[in-house]
Parts: structure tokens; C-alpha cells; sequence
């Protein structure tokens, strides 16, 4: 009986797998914090109360640098917001004024109406200039 013979996996190896598991390490490297506390603590093991205060002191700046971020940012989202109101009320005003104009110019384009007998205010005008 030959015993050096291998038999592959009963699954086969995929290479989606195979990279996966290669890649782990890697993001698990981008996923590290930037201040890095452990290499600043104590022999002991723990974190000294310098280095605690430190990383504290980041934390909240950053977090006063997000807020400060998040208040600009609604600052402007309401300023376009009133930017949007603004030109649609003007857009509805343009369209009004149109409206308007069509009315006008439909108006103008008719006939005018024949009246019989009419006289105009300048013709009547004349007239009693000269009779007087």
C-alpha cells in the first residue's frame, strides 16, 4: 500500500478565500486608532494618567471640531434653503408676468370692435371746439 499519495480537499480552495484571508491583516492595520496608547503605557501595562489625559484631550478637540463642523454645515443648509425659496418665488413671478404678457399681447392681436356711431374722444374733442 502505497501511503504518499494526498488527496486535494474535498472542497476546493477558492482564491476569493485564499485573498480574503491575506487582506485580514492589512485592514485590520488601517482599522488601528492614530494615537496609539499602548505604546505609551506604563511597564506595568497600563495607561500612565498623562498619557490618559492626552488621549482625552484629542478626543474632546475633536469632537469640538466635529461640532463646530456640524453647526457650519446647517448654517449653510438653511441659507440654501432660503436660496431655494427666493428663486422659486422669482420663478413664479417670472411666470405670472408671462402669463400677463400672453394675456396683453392675445388681447391686442383681436379686432377691435366695430360700434357703430362711436365717436372717438379726439373726434369729440374737435368737435366742440369748433362749435364753440
Amino acid at each position: 500500500m502505497n501511503t504518499s499519495i494526498t488527496f486535494p480537499p474535498p472542497s476546493p480552495v477558492l482564491k476569493l478565500a485564499r485573498r480574503r484571508a491575506a487582506a485580514q491583516p492589512r485592514n485590520d492595520d488601517v482599522r488601528r486608532p492614530p494615537v496609539d496608547i499602548a505604546s505609551e503605557a506604563n511597564p506595568s501595562g497600563g495607561a500612565d494618567a498623562a498619557t490618559l489625559q492626552k488621549a482625552w484631550q484629542h478626543i474632546h478637540r475633536s469632537r469640538e471640531l466635529l461640532d463646530a463642523e456640524e453647526a457650519s454645515m446647517r448654517a449653510e443648509r438653511v441659507l440654501l434653503q432660503e436660496r431655494e425659496t427666493a428663486v422659486k418665488r422669482r420663478e413664479d413671478a417670472i411666470a405670472a408676468r408671462e402669463r400677463q404678457m400672453a394675456e396683453h399681447e392675445a388681447r391686442a392681436a383681436e379686432p377691435a370692435p366695430e360700434h357703430a356711431g362711436v365717436i372717438s374722444a379726439v373726434s369729440q374733442l374737435f368737435r366742440r371746439g369748433k362749435s364753440e
